[in-house]
């Protein structure tokens, strides 16, 4: 439904670390902040992520995994 993104630095050259963290888990909707770092823990970027939730159709139930 809609992601945001702010861009604090650079990412390259190295190894990025992402965290997704729920916001709000709701019935229709959940919300997630998600904050990405350098391999030396700064910041790099910062994002929250609102998105719907479905149902998986009934030909698929039962084999995810």
């Amino acid at each position: 439904m809609e992601i945001n993104a702010n861009h604090v630095r650079p990412g390259l050259p190295g190894i990025l670390h992402g965290e997704a963290r729920p916001v709000n888990l709701g019935r229709t909707t959940q919300i997630w902040d998600i904050r990405i770092t350098n391999e030396a823990g700064k910041l790099v970027c910062v994002s929250r992520c609102t998105m719907a939730v479905l149902d998986m159709p009934t030909q698929y139930r039962g084999t995810a995994g």
